[in-house]
């Protein structure tokens, strides 16, 4: 059910193996976090798990890696303070210092949330931390690779102070990226099909998109369309309990009107405190999972070749089974994936418990087990970044043209 590596795809996986700095960025649905896996993957066979820095700029995405935040991974804390300070307080910091002595590999994921200030700041201290590189400490990064990846049509850079800018804004940038070369743009989309809806879709990456797209989207309203129960597409919306809302109704509805039992799953977290909050603040990983038989679901992680955000249902429980393959006494959702852009026909899996990690320089600060699922009726545009949607109902709830694209970047066909 996994997919080779497109050509352009190929090709920066050879400039990142070759050791060049490298960013890359594309479109929702260009396969920028698939790539990415394949990246981390490669680069730990080539240099050790503990020499590659796997790390993002928000905790959601650090967790869809398997990695940590750059703050955490850095010890720059809030960044707050001059640079010279904060270097000084890094060094300070043994486990943060030896990080960086360390490190030969440093990846950035959703670098368009990172500013330039902090990004610059992290140059310096990279400098300043490894000394005893003689001939690399005045290189960029104190000589370490970089490679940042991200989407600059998304979510802007946020900071501690009222004037903040894109990396790309910065000097460094150039000097790293475009100057080189090393500048990647993917555009062969795996996720949408349809050529209009992609033109669309582009346009709103726009300030300004043109007359055409905003005709199409105007023409795609269905807030005339009655929506009845069981809901066969996922609503997009700006909030966490708007969704949490819609999924309730839905369910209740199976367990009131249609007799079916509710079974609930409490996620089991291991860890130091600090870290055990991100997987509620900043991930898509449920605390509680409650379904029932006929429950719409939506997969939020890659499981046994199944891609995170396909769509299924529940469509019975049964008992699961353990590291052996005898069965337990815990009964877990039998879920129907339906054909989709990733998965060429309906198919069938018995749904268990998975664990999530987060991570830094390999060493595991915090795990959550849950079954890898949330309710599927409705989730938000934030969210929905992270996982793609065969089907939708309306995306009216999003009043920008930056949740717009956020939403309907990850849907598949407009209708």
């Amino acid at each position: 059910m996994s997919r080779s590596l497109s050509d352009e795809q190929r090709r920066i996986l050879n400039a990142v193996l070759q050791g060049d700095n490298v960013f890359y960025t594309g479109n929702a649905g260009t396969g920028k976090t698939y790539l990415l896996l394949k990246i981390i993957s490669k680069l730990k066979s080539k240099f050790g798990k503990h020499e590659v820095a796997v790390t993002a700029s928000t905790g959601l995405a650090a967790i869809s890696i398997g990695g940590s935040t750059i703050h955490s991974f850095a010890g720059i804390g809030l960044a707050k303070g001059t640079k010279q300070d904060i270097a000084l307080a890094v060094r300070a910091n043994s486990k943060a210092r030896k990080r960086w002595s360390k490190c030969k590999v440093l990846i950035i994921d959703e670098i368009s949330q990172l500013s330039a200030e902090v990004f610059q700041i992290l140059e310096f201290v990279a400098r300043k931390i490894r000394p005893f590189h003689k001939t690399k400490s005045k290189l960029f990064f104190g000589g370490i690779q970089v490679i940042v990846v991200g989407d600059f049509g998304q979510i802007p850079p946020v900071g501690l102070g009222k004037h903040v800018h894109y990396c790309f804004d910065s000097e460094l940038w150039v000097e790293l990226f475009h100057e080189k070369g090393h500048h990647f743009v993917l555009t062969k989309i795996f996720r949408q099909n349809e050529a209009r809806f992609l033109a669309a879709l582009n346009e709103c990456r726009k300030a300004y998109p043109n007359d055409e797209a905003i005709e199409f989207f105007q023409n795609l309203d269905g807030s005339n369309q009655e929506i009845t129960l069981p809901f066969d597409g996922v609503e997009i919306v700006t909030t966490n309990s708007k969704a949490d809302k819609i999924n309730t109704k839905h369910l209740d509805t199976l367990i009131s009107d249609k007799g079916m039992e509710n079974h609930t799953y409490e996620a089991v977290d291991e860890g130091k405190p600090a870290f055990v909050k991100m997987f509620t603040k900043e991930s898509n990983i449920p605390e509680k999972v409650q379904v029932a038989i006929g429950s719409k679901v939506i997969l939020i992680k890659n499981v046994d070749g199944l891609a995170n955000g396909l769509q299924g249902v529940v469509v019975d429980f049964q008992n699961g089974v353990d590291e052996n393959g005898e069965k337990i006494k815990e009964k877990y959702p039998v879920v129907e994936f339906k054909k989709s852009f990733k998965l060429k026909k309906p198919f069938r899996k018995l749904m268990q418990p998975v664990e999530w990690f987060v991570t830094l320089d390999d060493e595991v600060l915090a795990s959550r087990v849950q079954l890898p699922l949330r309710l599927g009726w409705a989730i938000t545009a934030h969210r929905s970044q992270v996982s793609s949607r065969a089907k939708f109902n309306k995306c009216s709830d999003l009043i920008t043209p930056l949740y717009l694209f956020l939403g309907d970047g990850t849907i598949v066909r407009a209708r």
